[in-house]
């Protein structure tokens, strides 16, 4: 998978209303991480639940350019 800039995962804007993201960011320093790993967290529960109910989700590789070039996403 090509790098996205400095970090290694793609990265994602979420818009979330002000409130929410206070008690996120709350709730996040309580369990002692920040904002962006609290929200990873609960992304990785939520497909863990729905793989356990429904079966693993498929992550098939993205198709490569005929010029075998990697696609940037």
């Amino acid at each position: 998978m090509p790098m996205h800039g400095k970090y290694k995962n793609p990265q994602y804007g979420l818009r979330v209303p002000a409130e929410l993201m206070s008690k996120l960011k709350y709730i996040a320093a309580y369990n002692g991480r920040s904002a962006n790993k609290e929200i990873e967290r609960l992304i990785m529960r939520h497909v863990a639940a729905w793989e356990k109910e429904r079966g693993e989700v498929p992550t098939p590789e993205p198709p490569s350019p005929p010029d075998g070039r990697e696609t940037q996403y």
